[in-house]
């Protein structure tokens, strides 16, 4: 920038004009000032650019993170499905299974009864009775036997109410038939088995 000094020039002669050249220092550092000023300016405005663009594509790349896993845990459900439905039917065969194994585990019990039943029978019975029959539908059990006394039947009898295997034991009847020792009697019982026990 040139600069002119119209003023008169007090060393010199009278009326001359003074041209005084700045130079090209002063006009730089102006316009650095400017420079200067102006990256300053722009400056916050570029970084909010740059810090919005790189959230942005933050945003972006978890997005397509976030859509890659879904993508792949749907492809891994669609591939799991055959499995699910085994376990499922597994399931339903364990059920089954279960049941059985619990309508096994009953008639193990009646058994078990029906054993002990028998056991305690032959344990109470009376040395001169003699059994028969012996028949049993599902709890109820009947005895068809002889015996030389009416006693022995009373006494049988008596023996089987005492017992915890046996509720509800009645007389169904008696009779006479005559023997090759002398008559005999012979009767017909009905108890039924203590299944709870």
């Amino acid at each position: 920038m040139i600069r002119i000094n119209l003023l008169k020039d007090i060393g010199g002669s009278a009326g001359a004009v003074g041209v005084v050249d700045m130079g090209d220092e002063e006009a730089g550092a102006s316009n650095r000032d400017a420079y200067k000023k102006l990256v300053i300016l722009c400056f916050p405005v570029l970084f909010a650019y740059g810090f919005e663009f790189y959230l942005d594509n933050e945003k972006q790349t978890e997005i397509s993170f976030l859509q890659k896993k879904l993508n792949s845990m749907k492809t891994e459900v669609k591939n799991l499905q055959p499995q699910i439905k085994a376990v499922n039917r597994f399931k339903e065969e364990k059920q089954k299974l279960e049941v059985q194994v619990e309508a096994i585990k009953q008639l193990s019990k009646e058994r078990l009864i029906n054993v002990k039943a028998l056991d305690t029978l032959q344990a109470v019975i009376p040395k001169e009775v003699w059994l028969e029959s012996l028949k049993v539908d599902d709890e109820r059990v009947t005895i068809k036997g002889k015996t030389v006394s009416d006693s022995f039947i009373t006494s049988f009898l008596q023996s089987l109410n005492q017992s915890i295997y046996f509720t509800d034991v009645q007389l169904i009847g008696t009779s006479e038939q005559s023997g090759k020792n002398g008559p005999v009697k012979l009767f017909e019982f009905s108890a039924r088995l203590a299944m709870g026990k």
